[in-house]
């Protein structure tokens, strides 16, 4: 067997517990590979958290010593309490310390293990993920409003997933996939390979994309079949009964390794669309046993260092009418956290941390143009901003600030930050509204609200904790040729916060989102995000014109006094 896992870091995080975890993935017959993509806590309701093709394969056993008898023992332990498991699993072997891993393939019928072939490769090529999205009336008895009922209706949805008119069209490939036979495309084939899929598409695709599907129904029945048709029935009852009908919202995901035909796809589809139904109306069943009917949301994520999409359902609307709270959701999203073993101390499951599926920037500004610039520094260790931004810059959003308002700028870009890790509830502040705050706080007279007065980074730091309640540091610069040796701070500060950083001096501000620092050599360098920018937003321009760009400390007057703002990030999930 050979196993193959997109980064052996993946087994890190769970040293310290001792504890085995599920793997989960999938076998790529074509080229005999097992591939890992993700592990859980020892959970079989982890599964519904993964997109539908991706299952438990095995486990990862630590504090063992690596002995075949003792992971035979422990493997057959395994396969015993969770059931769930296939009958040929891979078994992680993983000793307290990282030199010590090895693999094997255990089969639970002849209790037989062999050791196993494990490769780091780079499986984002190797995956196809699929997005299937479909709204499903359920109608239930107001009175008689039960987990039974629910049942009920998750039998007739799912009788009509398996019966012969459904079909799935693809928009991005223009064909209609049937259970025996696709239409459109002449080059597309049942046995045409998703990889070969991918090529045919019209617009240019990512191999991260997610492919949009439309589920459909047939309407119209054959010719043939008209005389066959069932003479309808008609009851009458005179009971009077209030039902509430729900719009069961159905947006699950599919993967596949790229060598599996076209045809595999209707089925995998079909039970992806099935098991969406399935996960939803058990949040609906288990909300009214708990007294607290509502209606399910799925939302997707892609956490950072994680190798797949995980899918949540919170609730969206309570029977009664009223909205769900995403404050009153952080116990759902502390158990995700916990299951997967990521940090409980930043926001990984809000809502505003899900993937978006359409292809526009965030409001109305480009978000991390600084993908794709090469820092050139030698052996240097790279630190960068965590997560997305937006790039705010002079004249945008019809307000000129043109040569007063780049530290408002610059301030509006980490305040974005913030908006898009979760942090944020409210939107990104004004020029007026910066004004607002300052005045309000006693930092300011009232006559500065309306003015062209510039900011530093001191009313940057007290915007943040004002209109977001974050703590700021001040890291203060007699001189800017002081800024060459203050790289191992900034090198922690991107590493542990992770935060855009104001750095403000003479009559500039600019914002800071990495650096780039050699122990070896000392060389340093900063990526430098400009707001005093006015052109289109356009990243290629913004590049080109070093808007966005790695600098070294010459960027900055060596004589001027600079102030950094360095936001802190909340611990908060």
């Amino acid at each position: 067997m050979h196993v193959v896992v997109p980064s052996k870091s993946l087994f890190d995080a769970f040293r310290e517990s001792g504890e085995p975890k599920l793997l989960f993935g999938f076998f790529a017959a074509s080229s005999n590979k097992t591939i890992v993509l993700g592990r859980t806590a020892l959970d079989e309701s982890a599964r519904k958290h993964f997109a539908h093709g991706i299952e438990p394969i095995g486990a990862c056993l630590f504090d063992a010593e690596c002995v075949e008898v003792e992971i035979q023992k422990r493997a057959v332990d395994l396969i015993r309490d969770c059931s769930f498991l296939p009958s040929v699993i891979v078994i992680v072997a993983c000793s307290k310390t990282a030199e010590n891993v090895k693999v094997y393939s255990f089969d639970a019928k002849t209790k037989s293990i062999s050791q196993a072939e494990l490769t780091e490769e780079n499986i984002s090529n190797e995956v196809a993920t699929f997005r299937i999205s479909a709204q499903f009336p359920v109608i239930l008895p107001q009175k008689a409003l039960n987990s039974h009922r629910v049942s009920l209706e998750a039998e007739r949805l799912e009788r009509g997933l398996r019966d012969t008119n459904t079909a799935f069209f693809f928009p991005s490939f223009d064909f209609l996939l049937l259970e025996d036979t696709c239409f459109g495309d002449a080059k597309i084939t049942p046995s045409t390979t998703i990889q070969e899929l991918i090529r045919t598409q019209k617009k240019g695709h990512n191999t991260d994309d997610i492919i949009d599907v439309s589920y459909l129904t047939k309407a119209s029945l054959p010719n043939d079949d008209d005389e066959k048709l069932p003479c309808p029935s008609v009851t009458i009852s005179k009971t009077c009964e209030d039902y509430l009908r729900l719009d069961l919202c159905v947006d699950a995901l599919a993967s596949s390794h790229v060598s599996s035909e076209v045809s595999s796809l209707f089925s995998l589809l079909r039970k992806c669309l099935s098991k969406g139904i399935e996960n939803l109306l058990s949040d609906v069943k288990a909300s009214i046993e708990s007294g607290s009917p509502y209606v399910p949301k799925s939302w997707h994520f892609r956490p950072p260092q994680i190798h797949h999409t995980i899918s949540v359902s919170y609730p969206q609307r309570f029977f009664s009418g009223e909205e769900a709270q995403e404050s009153n959701l952080e116990s759902v999203r502390r158990r995700v956290h916990q299951m997967f073993c990521l940090p409980c101390d930043r926001p990984l499951f809000r809502t505003v941390n899900a993937l978006t599926f359409e292809k526009e920037i965030f409001d109305g500004h480009i978000v991390n143009p600084h993908i794709g610039l090469l820092s050139g520094v030698k052996e240097g260790t790279l630190s960068l901003v965590q997560g997305n931004y937006s790039y705010y810059h002079y004249l945008q959003d019809k307000f000129d600030d043109n040569g007063w308002g780049c530290a408002y700028r610059s301030l509006q870009t980490i305040c974005s930050w913030f908006k898009h890790q979760g942090y944020a509830n409210r939107g990104v502040p004004t020029h007026r509204e910066i004004q607002e705050t300052l005045v309000s706080v006693g930092d300011k007279e009232a006559k500065f609200i309306g003015s062209k007065q510039w900011i530093g980074s001191f009313e940057v730091g007290t915007c943040l904790d004002t209109l977001f309640g974050v703590t700021f540091k001040i890291m203060s610069l007699n001189q800017g040729a002081e800024l060459e040796n203050r790289g191992r701070e900034l090198r922690m500060h991107f590493q542990v916060h992770g935060t855009p950083v104001m750095i403000g001096g003479g009559v500039l501000a600019h914002t800071i989102l990495g650096v780039d620092y050699s122990d070896q050599t000392g060389q340093i360098k900063f990526l430098v995000l400009d707001p005093h920018y006015t052109g289109v937003d356009d990243v290629k321009a913004i590049q080109k014109g070093g808007w966005c760009a790695w600098k070294d400390v010459t960027f900055w007057n060596k004589y001027d006094r600079y102030n950094l703002c360095l936001p802190q990030r909340p611990k908060v999930i």
